[in-house]
């Protein structure tokens, strides 16, 4: 993040400058094979120089130089987002503008894009005026792949934060979907307050965060060697929006950390830290990796998503050299400019999914059963019109009343129990409920209608995150599995499709926190699991030897399982065979 000065003298003997990094760079970009694609990460671009024929004009090779190669290489690289992590400019006026977007239009139309506004980009209030000048929402909301924006709230500034300034873009690649923020230097909590409700409405897709101000020294330099030597982590210390702003630190306890779907935070700024990268654990267990680049002229980060290893590779391409990155001045540790991360996207079908069992128990009813739950201390089991309450021992406890409709799949959740209702004729005029008893007496308490958002009958139910799924079930083989997705006041959030075809859909469904699946089970032999996003790549599937209804965690490695016809509850573990 120096200062123009500075890059208007290596700008001069650029030449020079190449050839200086030439020990330090080779090896050329592969071609992105089939089944990747890529993400590009443009560091901080503030190279500019005036031009000598006159002062009052600017430009910027290493920004045009960027810009061409990613253009140039996006079907080569199969690249299908580009994020500018900010400092798009050095000097915050319009001559600088305006080359900043000439730079950018050799993107635009042409592949997915996203900004995050620098501090170089506005003024220390937050004010970021210019940048909505020449990057404003109108510009891109005739993209389908482009989310919206923070709009402002009735306190808010009219060039504070808006208009583009904070932004959400939506893409998919090889059957994966993710939701990329880019959010400005040290947004201020409405900001974050906006982030967090985006990320929780696309808490299916999988999210990348764009921010300017991330890891770098991690208290405020007092002099110049701090910036190289002083201990280094996420930052705690801010340089806009005055009182209002967060430092990268309170970005991340107040939203970023408090999202199982966030996987990767990218960020630039500190030019004098150069290349970093960390992996911090998020509220939910999710890892999120941490990556800052802000080269200069030493190149842009190419990521490749490998969905098949399960692997992110991280490659610093610099198209001035037509070369890797393999170390530089401040950072000669090839390992931070040429990596690879762990992350999962898909099942590698290394084996088929099967049951072993711990212990059966003996679970008489008087009708069919249907649903199983429990609260860690007792089983719930869900005939089709009646609640059974059993001690774990198989000591049979409490018996709701009977009820009128057909009971399906339940689940058990913050001292009630849920159950899945469905009331199903053959004249079409189908209804169907989710209610609740009270866990202690098995009394009725509540019934929600559910029923616009089914065509048959609603079967399994599980519970994640403070919202409940509900699973629909058919009378027949012909239909793709649906799972609707409620809020915790049974408000439809959404309807997740899923690329699977369970023989009379879907009976059971439990939740798996320590592996972010959802276990499904058929009215068949068949089961398998998903991941939370509900990706058909992530699916693992198994058979067993007996025609399965509903499942329940028990603990970490224990499910309960539950048969139509058997009077008997199965303690189960998944191996793979």
């Amino acid at each position: 993040m120096l200062r123009h000065r500075f890059y208007r003298r290596v700008l001069t003997v650029l030449g020079l400058c190449v050839v200086a990094c030439l020990p330090l760079c080779g090896a050329e970009l592969s071609e992105a094979p089939e089944g990747t694609f890529s993400v590009v990460v443009i560091p901080d671009t503030q190279h500019y120089r005036r031009l000598k024929q006159n002062e009052q004009a600017w430009e910027n090779p290493v920004f045009e130089a960027y810009a061409r190669w990613i253009a140039t290489n996006i079907e080569r690289q199969r690249v299908v987002f580009v994020s500018h992590v900010g400092d798009i400019v050095d000097l915050n006026e319009r001559p600088q503008w305006n080359v900043a977007r000439r730079c950018m239009d050799q993107l635009h139309g042409r592949v997915p894009y996203g900004i995050s506004v620098g501090n170089h980009d506005m003024v220390r209030s937050g004010d970021s005026s210019l940048f909505q000048e020449f990057f404003p929402k109108s510009r891109f909301v005739e993209f389908d792949w482009y989310g919206g924006d923070f709009a402002g709230t009735p306190d808010s500034a009219s060039t504070v934060s808006v208009n583009n300034a904070n932004s959400f873009q939506l893409f998919s690649a090889e059957g994966l979907r993710f939701v990329f923020l880019h959010l400005e230097c040290n947004a201020p909590d409405d900001v974050l307050d906006w982030a967090s409700e985006v990320l929780r409405k696309h808490s299916d897709r999988r999210a990348i965060i764009t921010t300017h101000m991330g890891l770098g020294p991690r208290d405020s330099p007092k002099n110049a060697r701090d910036y190289f030597d002083a201990p280094k982590g996420r930052m705690t210390w801010k340089k806009c929006h005055g009182q209002r702003g967060n430092t990268p630190q309170q970005m991340w306890d107040k939203c970023l950390r408090r999202h199982s779907n966030v996987f990767m935070i990218c960020c630039g700024d500190q030019s004098r830290t150069q290349a970093m990268r960390q992996s911090s654990r998020g509220d939910h267990a999710n890892a999120v990796h941490e990556l800052l680049s802000d080269y200069g002229v030493n190149g842009l980060r190419v990521m490749r998503f490998v969905p098949k290893a399960n692997r992110i590779e991280v490659r610093t391409w610099n198209p001035l050299t037509s070369g890797l990155t393999q170390g530089t001045k401040i950072v000669p540790d090839a390992a931070q400019h040429q990596f690879d991360l762990p992350y999962t996207m898909m099942s590698d079908g290394s084996g088929e999914l099967a049951f072993e069992v711990i212990r059966e128990l003996s679970t008489p009813t008087e009708e069919n059963q249907q649903g199983i739950g429990t609260d860690g201390r007792h089983l719930y089991l869900q005939t089709r019109y009646r609640l059974l309450k059993y001690e774990l021992d198989g000591k049979l406890i409490a018996k709701s009343e009977r009820a009128q409709w057909h009971h399906g799949g339940i689940t058990v959740v913050g001292g009630k129990v849920y159950c899945a209702v469905s009331e199903c004729t053959k004249d079409g005029t189908d209804k169907h409920w989710v209610q609740a008893y009270d866990c202690q007496s098995l009394q009725f308490v509540a019934s929600h209608d559910v029923g616009e958002h089914f065509s048959v009958c609603a079967g399994g139910i599980a519970h994640h995150d403070g919202h409940f799924f509900v699973a629909e079930s058919f009378f027949d083989n012909d239909h793709a599995d649906r799972i609707v997705e409620f809020d915790a006041a049974f408000r439809h959030v959404r309807t997740h499709e899923i690329g699977f075809k369970s023989p009379y859909g879907i009976q059971g469904l439990e939740y798996l926190p320590d592996t972010d699946e959802f276990q499904i089970h058929s009215h068949g032999v068949e089961f398998y699991r998903i991941n939370s996003r509900f990706e058909a790549a992530s699916i693992r599937s198994g058979k067993a030897s007996y025609k399965l209804q509903d499942v329940a965690r028990l603990k970490n490695d224990t499910l309960l399982i539950n048969f139509r016809k058997a009077q008997k509850v199965l303690f189960v573990r998944i191996v793979e065979k």
